[in-house]
């Protein structure tokens, strides 16, 4: 048999990190600080979402926030209950009307992303009569 030849290793400089990423602690208190104070965190976080009183605004921005964190998926059922809630104070009031641009796509992008139907046309109002967005919108 003969035995493989492997390829010689680049010259490669030091790291500038270190063996920093590396090396994984072998402490397990440490470990278990870590795990406490991210129970601790997403505990803080679900109260936020949980009891987040005020204008819808703020709990879109909340929702949006933590899901592009990518935690979101630790919250999802309070997140479900939220734009459930959400969706059905719209419908019956069309309470968006009064929304400005960035909180309306929000709006329309979280809650299409989780399955709900909203129309397009909640756009209609920052457009001209021939469809196009109003040119007040862009920054020149």
């Amino acid at each position: 048999m003969s035995s493989a030849s492997r390829p010689i290793a680049a010259g490669y400089g030091p790291d500038i990190w270190g063996d920093k990423f590396t090396s994984i602690p072998r402490h397990f208190e440490l470990w278990e600080a870590y795990s406490k104070e991210r129970d601790t965190l997403k505990n803080e976080v679900r109260r936020m979402l949980v009891s987040a009183e005020g204008e819808w605004t703020e709990k879109l921005i909340l929702i949006n926030t933590i899901e592009r964190l990518g935690v979101g998926y630790h919250f999802s059922e309070e997140i479900e209950d939220m734009l459930a809630e959400m969706q059905n104070a719209h419908e019956t009031s069309e309470s968006y009307k009064k929304y400005d641009l960035f909180t309306t796509a929000i709006f329309f992008r979280i809650l299409r992303q989780h399955g709900y139907k909203v129309t397009s046309e909640i756009f209609n109002k920052y457009k001209e009569i021939d469809g196009k967005f109003n040119e007040a919108l862009f920054c020149h």
